[in-house]
């Protein structure tokens, strides 16, 4: 079967241009410094080289790269609980300092659970309405990313990851 690049949806793509819009502009007449804008139009070309990758990356061709990210995003977490590389704030440690550049591997665990969870129910077909052969696994998969985020402490993003998961095999 061959696929086709379909049209794109402008009206979506209009709209979410409009409410970056308006988020950057919220955050200008907040603080009145160009540091945050910056750093959000940093994070915006960011967004876009992913969306552009998104447009003209046939989706199929993700799923190869789906055990390595999850790999990569459990070994993230474990990171932040490294004095190093670990970044505390708060009483929290849910950070990682590489070189100056700062972020939440649980930002990224939240699209890589999504793309896990995917893949893997799509590998199990019917077996998925069998508990031990198939959402089993899964959700000890998931648990264990679950159990990194919880430890940090992030209950916030635990109840997100914890609800998708949840929800998401309800489609079937």
């Amino acid at each position: 079967m061959q696929r086709t690049l379909q049209k794109p949806d402008y009206i979506l793509i209009t709209v979410t241009f409009i409410l970056v819009l308006i988020g950057l502009l919220m955050i200008f007449s907040a603080s009145f410094t160009f540091l945050y804008l910056q750093r959000q139009l940093g994070a915006l070309l960011v967004g876009l080289l992913f969306f552009f990758l998104g447009v003209f990356i046939d989706y199929h061709g993700y799923k190869r790269f789906v055990i390595p990210l999850l790999i990569l995003t459990a070994f993230l977490l474990l990171l932040t609980y490294i004095p190093g590389f670990g970044h505390r704030a708060g009483g929290a440690s849910r950070w990682i300092n590489l070189g100056g550049l700062v972020f939440q591997p649980s930002e990224l665990a939240k699209m890589v659970v999504v793309f896990f969870l995917a893949l893997a129910l799509d590998n199990k077909g019917k077996k998925v309405k069998e508990f031990w052969l198939g959402i089993g696994p899964i959700l000890l998969v998931v648990g264990g990313i679950l159990g990194l985020i919880v430890k940090q402490p992030d209950l916030g993003t635990t109840l997100l990851i914890a609800f998708v998961t949840g929800v998401v095999p309800l489609h079937l």
